[in-house]
């Protein structure tokens, strides 16, 4: 005997709200955005990439 599961729907729905799924951003594809989210300055950046911070 073959029991199927429910189908599981989302508890909210949001009639008027559309949205694109897209897909995750690839390793290492917005590392500057993040890390000026994280406080670092442009300048800080650019010593990082280059290697001048420990």
């Amino acid at each position: 005997m073959t029991r199927s599961k429910p189908h599981e729907t989302s508890p909210v729905q949001f009639d008027q709200t559309s949205f694109t799924i897209a897909p995750a951003p690839t390793f290492t594809e917005h590392p500057d955005e993040v890390r000026r989210e994280l406080g670092r300055s442009d300048d800080q950046i650019l010593r990082l990439k280059i290697g001048a911070i420990t």
